[in-house]
């Protein structure tokens, strides 16, 4: 039996590994670092009105019932605030890099909406005003912070709080 990251072969021939598996074990290796996890582990993202904790996210104080992936996303355009992010590197952040699905080239582009739409309806259920997530049309998505609210790590209290 091999593992995974050990050549397979049959007759004594290298049997070549498909391009999926290839990019599975590339994923598997990128995953072990999770480079959307907080810079400051323990301590909470504040960014405007947006809290981001232990994979956990929170707009004006109340919960937001992410999933793994809406989290990995937000997470993205707030460490990017007031940047746009293109749909295509939007959609590799939920997958991984190069990724195909839908119909044609850009058959992501609708899945990628629909991922928005549900994380708007997120927000909206506890900001009815929600705005802070734009759309350029063709483009991609940014999260908008107010010129006011600029990304915060707050300071490490050893046991104690002021």
């Amino acid at each position: 039996m091999t593992t995974i990251h050990q050549p397979i072969y049959q007759n004594d021939e290298l049997i070549p590994v498909p391009d999926d598996l290839k990019r599975w074990q590339k994923r598997g290796r990128e995953c072990k670092g999770c480079p959307y996890r907080e810079q400051h582990i323990g301590q909470p993202t504040i960014l405007g009105r947006l809290t981001l904790f232990n994979e956990k996210a929170s707009w004006d104080g109340t919960e937001l019932k992410l999933t793994h992936c809406e989290y990995r996303i937000v997470h993205k355009l707030a460490m990017q605030a007031n940047e746009w992010v293109t749909y295509r590197a939007i959609y590799d952040t939920v997958h991984y890099e190069g990724f195909v699905a839908g119909i044609g080239t850009n058959g992501y582009l609708t899945n990628v909406r629909s991922l928005f739409k549900r994380l708007r309806c997120k927000f909206r259920l506890i900001d009815p005003d929600f705005t802070a997530i734009e759309n350029y049309a063709a483009v991609g998505y940014r999260f908008v912070l107010t010129v006011e609210a600029k990304p915060v790590c707050p300071p490490v209290y050893h046991g104690y709080e002021p």
